[in-house]
């Protein structure tokens, strides 16, 4: 995936979670994109959706909506993602959203619902 190793990701994502942006290491944010935009196999995509979905449970809300979007990102070359986890996610984000974070869910599930043929209501 992108050249990263697992025991590289899971250093990176144990960084400790923060509320605060200007305490969120920005290789995690990278490593939140490339999750969604380099899984190419069917065990990259299930290793990268489950870390995806763990992030979304994050303190800080751009972590948990960057990772929205890259659950976006995933679907987009696997036209998979389960409904049953991925929209609770997404509503309940959505109810916390600030109007910056907003945009950006509502991009990715714009995203989601066109490729997926979803109906996840903004």
């Amino acid at each position: 995936m992108n050249n990263f190793s697992q025991d590289e990701i899971k250093r990176i994502i144990d960084m400790p979670d923060s509320k605060n942006d200007n305490e969120i290491h920005e290789e995690l944010l990278g490593i939140i994109y490339s999750l969604g935009r380099d899984a190419e196999t069917k065990e990259e995509y299930i290793y990268s959706f489950n870390l995806l979905c763990e992030l979304c449970n994050r303190v800080n809300a751009k972590v948990r909506t960057h990772s929205i979007l890259g659950l976006s990102l995933l679907c987009v070359y696997h036209k998979y993602l389960d409904i049953k986890i991925v929209k609770p996610i997404i509503e309940n984000e959505l109810l916390l959203a600030t109007a910056e974070n907003r945009m950006t869910i509502t991009d990715a599930v714009d995203d989601i619902n066109h490729i997926l043929g979803w109906n996840i209501k903004l």
